[in-house]
């Protein structure tokens, strides 16, 4: 299915159908084993997510790469792509999406906590270098990031919106 020449009022339309007709395509043709490596259960959630997104003119850009990555999936053997381009077409298609506009309805990655708590840590050094000299201190900044990020790595995780 070509969607090319669709506008993208039509494109929104039938976007929901065809992701799960070329989900349903990529499940015939691989093994269950292939399936758990491409997250394969996680991705009908997320065409639906796409789907469901309260404004589609903001989200159109994902859908297409979601679309792209679908029909790159489907055009090659997942048995046969190894784990570095497995993460490659991941990080190409996927995570822009997901660390965009699906951030607002729950979805995270698993280390963004790491890289939060990596990004504010200086400033809890400045902080300790600066202030622990004339009272006791906290890293509170790094503890805050470290610890709502987790939670809403919980929280993404038990709803199936982790990647």
């Amino acid at each position: 299915m070509n969607l090319d020449f669709y506008n993208e009022e039509e494109f929104d339309k039938i976007f929901l159908s065809s992701s799960l007709s070329l989900l349903l395509k990529i499940e015939k043709n691989n093994s269950p084993n292939s399936l758990q490596r491409i997250k394969f259960h996680k991705l009908e959630k997320l065409a639906r997510d796409l789907d469901n997104y309260n404004n589609g003119e903001i989200v159109r850009k994902e859908k297409k790469l979601f679309i792209n990555y679908l029909k790159t999936i489907q055009s090659k053997s997942v048995s046969d792509l190894t784990l570095k381009e497995l993460l490659e077409l991941e990080r190409d298609y996927l995570l822009p999406s997901i660390d965009g506009k699906l951030r607002e309805i729950g979805y995270t990655t698993r280390n963004a906590w790491l890289i939060a708590s990596i990004m504010v840590l200086p400033l809890d050094v400045f902080l300790l270098y600066f202030i622990g000299q004339y009272f006791f201190y906290i890293p509170v900044f790094s503890l805050y990031i470290a610890i709502s990020s987790l939670v809403d790595r919980r929280k993404a995780k038990r709803e199936n919106k982790l990647w």
